[in-house]
């Protein structure tokens, strides 16, 4: 008998004791701006070679180039899937390709944020 109220005293003990304790949120974390997916916004790493040797990584407004209409209608469902734009041509990319495009000889891709569409360049 009192090997027995011992057992049901450790099982209790176990029960009552493991928990799961909830982590409070990052406080350098921050909620992207006009995403209504509730993402935080993540730190991106560099991007690689092959992004930055093809295209802009930094998004341009009024950028003077050939609208890509096969990356344009991607860009489209990113920023309407995200509800907003990407922080840089390598989120584009990486969440909508799995790898990067590569444009024309001597040009590159810019993201344009003024019309929503991705462009061809010159390097």
């Amino acid at each position: 008998m009192r090997a027995t109220s011992l057992l049901l005293l450790g099982a209790m003990s176990l029960l009552v004791g493991c928990h799961k304790k909830e982590v409070p949120a990052s406080p350098t974390a921050t909620q992207s701006q006009g995403d209504s997916s509730g993402e935080t916004a993540k730190p991106m790493a560099p991007p690689p070679p092959s992004i930055t040797s093809h295209a802009e990584n930094k998004i341009g407004q009024g950028v003077a180039g050939t609208v890509d209409d096969r990356l344009t209608a991607a860009l489209r469902g990113f920023v309407q899937k995200k509800g907003r734009m990407p922080q840089s041509f390598y989120e584009f990319s990486s969440t909508s390709f799995d790898s990067t495009p590569r444009p024309p000889e001597g040009m590159k891709w810019v993201i344009d944020a003024g019309d929503t569409t991705v462009k061809v360049v010159p390097k």
